[in-house]
């Protein structure tokens, strides 16, 4: 068994002492929190996986790590961005996506922001920025996850039917392209000015959806009223 007392070498005391303030002077839990993590991390590699350390956030500034081992990864692109995905597979048995996302820049001119070639240039109503580079890291955890991103996405396709200006909703899953029957770029603005957040396409007449896997039908309803109030004004 562990001996209770543990010894500490004198180049090692400065370190212990700093986890203890980290700790709020509970010493004994941080130990046990990094032993838990070296054996986790450690066992794994014993059964083929490895520790993966990636950037999560808007401008990739926050690390995450966890144990497993990569599966796919694919990447797509538009005149706009890049997207590239990763999958991977947890020692606990769950589905990792990581995703990241290229800055992408934003210019739109016109008093509706439809300008189109060289009136875009010298009009003079200018939208112009870019958003930062982003990065997401998703579990699914379990089964009823997928079920809910199946149930959800019925509920937003029969929502959008409402829209008479939806032709069309394109994808899978949650990964969707709402076609309008006009160009998508006056609802993007006007969604984001509402805080929120959707893609453009390469086809000005498609609005691009990559919501979280846990979005909810609450979620999807604040969604469509904002988008039909929008499409009607």
């Amino acid at each position: 068994m562990p001996n209770k007392t543990i010894y500490v070498s004198e180049g090692d005391l400065p370190l212990f002492q700093r986890a203890q303030e980290l700790a709020d002077g509970n010493l004994s839990q941080a130990i046990s929190r990094a032993l838990r993590r070296f054996v986790d991390v450690e066992e794994g590699k014993l059964e083929g996986y490895h520790e993966i350390t990636v950037q999560v956030g808007a401008g990739k500034h926050r690390r995450q790590r966890f144990v497993g081992v990569q599966l796919v990864e694919w990447a797509r692109s538009s005149k706009d961005r890049t997207e590239q995905f990763t999958v991977y597979r947890s020692r606990t048995g769950k589905f990792v996506v990581y995703c990241e996302r290229s800055p992408e820049f934003v210019h739109q001119a016109g008093p509706d922001g439809e300008a189109t070639g060289w009136r875009k240039h010298f009009s003079s109503d200018q939208v112009w920025g870019q958003t930062p580079v982003t990065a997401t890291l998703e579990a699914i955890q379990n089964d009823e996850m997928l079920a809910n991103v199946k149930t959800v996405e019925t509920h937003l396709r029969g929502r959008l039917r409402e829209i008479e200006q939806v032709v069309a909703v394109r994808g899978l899953g949650f990964l969707l392209g709402i076609e309008f029957a006009d160009k998508a770029a006056p609802m993007h603005k006007a969604l984001l000015e509402r805080k929120i957040i959707t893609g453009t396409s390469s086809e000005a007449n498609v609005l691009r959806l990559l919501p979280p896997l846990c979005l909810s039908r609450e979620h999807v309803d604040l969604f469509v009223t904002q988008l039909e109030e929008i499409c009607t004004s």
